[in-house]
């Protein structure tokens, strides 16, 4: 107060006047720790108050005023510290101060964030493909790391980032999108799969497809084709054909048995347009019920609907009846809706039936007269 007032204070509370007072004591005894530094000066006030250290726990788990000092010692009980404080304070002036037990205040369990772990796939350097995997994301969990020694045999891809490399599109989906083609090729046609390796490349650690061992998988795909390309699958990829003499237009759909029947009660059995409804009728019956594998298959092994032997067929019967180039072949038989068994579906139906005749007899006759030409040529 003396102080505050601006009034000379005798020479041995000159010292109290600057605020802090020095604490003697030897660090093997104990610390006084304020705000989280070890220190040897208190500020001494009407608030001061010394915290023995009772609990050994994170300080960061208290709520500490500013006048707060916590007394800690490695080796020491609590009573043992406090007999040190106190005589540690009686020689540095300091009876007096508020002495308390750290474990009186309260505390919260400091959040301790839990520690990094590192993937160890990032550490890995080769990897097998998940089977089961769909190659949804997170990337790496469609690929466990692996330590083997890989061999001639091997199905690879390079990967970065958990991605093919080779592939160009985003994210590198069409990797799994390829594989889970395959897989289901593989499943439909009763053959296994390959186990797919990848090696990973990065800028420090490069890896060229070149230089590994075996077939990669870009490559490996166009194998498994050829090997599923068997004469019974190639029968199977012309019965498909067979069965769809109009390829992949799925709306110029063949006539049922009914239109069928009309179709040839006009034309007759035996007449090359009755002909191809039947035997793609026959073919139909004797596809597999999951025939989709087969139409993939195909177009896989380039086995396309303009390579078949029934795409030939139709072609020369679209050269014989040049309507049908630009109508179709369904209004044959009426697989247009306004199609019927009125009268007027009927004439309709002739009219179509007279024309096929007209152009089998207009053929004929200029077949006859083709061969009449050659046999005269033929007489000496």
């Amino acid at each position: 107060m003396l102080a505050k007032l601006d009034l000379p204070l005798p020479e041995k509370w000159k010292a109290f006047a600057e605020g802090f007072v020095k604490v003697t004591y030897k660090p093997e005894d104990f610390t006084i720790i304020h705000n989280k530094s070890a220190c040897t000066r208190l500020l001494v006030t009407t608030e001061t108050r010394l915290l023995i250290d009772d609990t050994g726990n994170d300080l960061s788990g208290y709520y500490f005023g500013h006048n707060d000092y916590v007394v800690r010692s490695l080796g020491k009980t609590p009573e043992e510290l406090r007999a040190t404080l106190d005589a540690v304070l009686v020689t540095s002036g300091l009876v007096g101060v508020k002495i308390e037990l750290l474990s009186t205040l309260d505390y919260t369990a400091p959040i301790v964030p839990p520690k990094k772990i590192s993937n160890p796939k990032h550490r890995a350097r080769m990897f097998q493909l998940n089977l089961d995997n769909d190659g949804s994301t997170p990337w790496s969990d469609n690929w466990s790391a692996v330590l083997r020694v890989p061999t001639k045999d091997d199905v690879f891809v390079v990967i970065q980032g958990f991605k093919a490399t080779e592939y160009k599109t985003v994210c590198g989906a069409d990797f799994f999108k390829h594989y889970e083609e395959d897989k289901k090729l593989a499943k439909a046609f009763d053959v296994s799969l390959p186990a797919v390796y990848g090696y990973k490349t990065t800028e420090k650690k490069p890896v060229l497809a070149e230089n590994c061992e075996g077939t990669h998988y870009l490559a490996w795909r166009k194998i498994f084709i050829q090997d599923l390309l068997t004469p019974e699958n190639i029968a199977l990829i012309a019965l498909y054909w067979q069965a769809r003499p109009t390829g992949d237009a799925y709306d110029m759909q063949l006539p049922d048995k009914k239109r069928r029947t009309k179709l040839a009660e006009e034309l007759g059995n035996t007449h090359p347009l009755v002909e191809l409804c039947n035997a793609a009728t026959i073919a139909n019956d004797k596809l597999p019920s999951t025939e989709q594998h087969i139409h993939d298959l195909a177009l896989r092994a380039g086995l396309s609907w303009a390579k078949s032997t029934v795409f030939a067929q139709v072609e020369a019967l679209k050269t014989r009846y040049p309507l049908l180039r630009r109508a179709g072949f369904r209004e044959l038989w009426g697989a247009s809706s306004y199609y019927e068994d009125g009268d007027a579906a009927k004439a309709i139906r002739k009219d179509w039936a007279d024309y096929v005749r007209l152009c089998d007899e207009r053929i004929a006759r200029e077949t006859a007269s083709l061969n009449n030409v050659v046999q005269l040529k033929s007489v000496p």
